[in-house]
């Protein structure tokens, strides 16, 4: 791989060095390097049950040179979406890509009648770390913390990074209750993060708005979450706000009831 040289395994043939992947087969192997531009992006192993002859691997080969700058195209568009919709810091989905999350997650629960609880989040006096550790800290505690966040939730849940030092996180097929103990975990994984520097722990601070008892679209229920992390801000921080459940909800649907009571 280094050299750009093609491996061979098998057939009486000795490598030019020991492969994992080459040897789990026993059949003949011949591992291609994808060459662009002098540089290995990857490489091709193609496994025969007989011998790979002089023809067979210049047709490996040829195919291989024409495959190898097309998969760097992908590969670079790939990598292109990825730094378009996501944070560098932290490496969670962006507010533009949060935002668009949102409104997805949100239609897909009031079409099929589930509930969707969606949290902001917010670190307590993050500007303090910032003036006292310097911006880099900072910056560390906001990747820490992110990495807290993803830990206490469920591959089908989503964190994105609002801005600043806002998150937004959705659990789908989640009311309020669960909700509640959901975040109650996260603010406490939040503050057992450590980061190398600061003395003293971190603490978030969230406002939690569950479709359907308090909105029925995106932008009213990031505005109640929004309305309800300032008002865990004002009684105190390091806390969870979650609105009580009302008499009536936003959307009333025997459908979602029956649902969410099974």
């Amino acid at each position: 791989m280094r050299f750009g040289q093609a491996q061979t395994q098998g057939d009486a043939c000795d490598p030019l060095v020991s492969c994992q992947l080459c040897q789990a087969t026993q059949a003949v192997s011949v591992c291609e390097p994808l060459l662009v531009g002098g540089e290995v992006i990857g490489s091709i192993l193609v496994e025969r049950p007989t011998p790979i002859d002089s023809d067979a691997r210049r047709t490996i080969r040829q195919s291989v040179t024409q495959a190898a700058p097309v998969l760097a195209n992908l590969k670079n568009l790939a990598l292109s979406e990825f730094r378009a919709n996501n944070d560098p810091l932290t490496g969670l989905p962006n507010r533009r890509a949060t935002e668009e999350t949102i409104k997805r997650m949100v239609a897909h629960a009031n079409r099929v009648g589930m509930p969707l609880a969606l949290g902001m989040l917010d670190l307590d006096h993050f500007k303090q770390i910032n003036d006292t550790y310097g911006h880099d800290v900072g910056d560390d505690a906001l990747a820490a913390a992110a990495v807290a966040i993803r830990h206490r939730l469920r591959e089908t849940d989503f964190v994105g990074r609002f801005g600043g030092e806002e998150f937004v996180v959705l659990l789908p097929e989640t009311g309020r209750e669960h909700a509640r103990s959901v975040f109650e975990a996260v603010r406490e994984a939040v503050g057992k993060a450590i980061v190398s520097s600061v003395d003293r722990p971190m603490s978030v601070s969230i406002g939690v708005a569950v479709i359907p008892e308090d909105a029925s679209d995106s932008s009213t229920l990031l505005r109640i979450a929004d309305r309800l992390l300032y008002s865990a801000k004002a009684n105190g921080r390091n806390r969870v706000a979650i609105a009580p459940v009302p008499s009536e909800s936003v959307v009333p649907s025997s459908a979602f009831e029956a649902r969410s009571a099974s």
